[in-house]
């Protein structure tokens, strides 16, 4: 994954197929999030729910990486208006 931005500064919630984490490793195209004993799996498909403010982001994803200190998310299949409101915040 590309090196990812972090303009924000602070945590974010998200949810991993009701997994529910944060992360300050956000850009537009995935995420990254620390934490140990991971029960995902290298390209598995799961949902991402990211509330930022007032905005509530559904999302497809793929596991493109797994460590034992986390896994990193790539977005697929992101509609215009999703995709420009991440441009947009990330």
């Amino acid at each position: 994954m590309a090196e990812l931005r972090n303009k924000i500064g602070f945590h974010i919630p998200v949810k991993i197929n009701d997994f529910l984490v944060e992360t300050k490793d956000i850009s537009p195209r995935g995420l990254n999030v620390h934490f140990k004993n991971s029960n995902f799996v290298l390209h598995e498909q799961v949902n991402i729910e990211i509330n930022y403010f007032d905005c509530i982001f559904l999302l497809e994803a793929e596991i493109i990486q797994v460590t034992s200190e986390g896994v990193s998310v790539a977005f697929r299949n992101l509609n215009r208006d999703d995709d420009k409101l991440l441009n947009l915040f990330f």
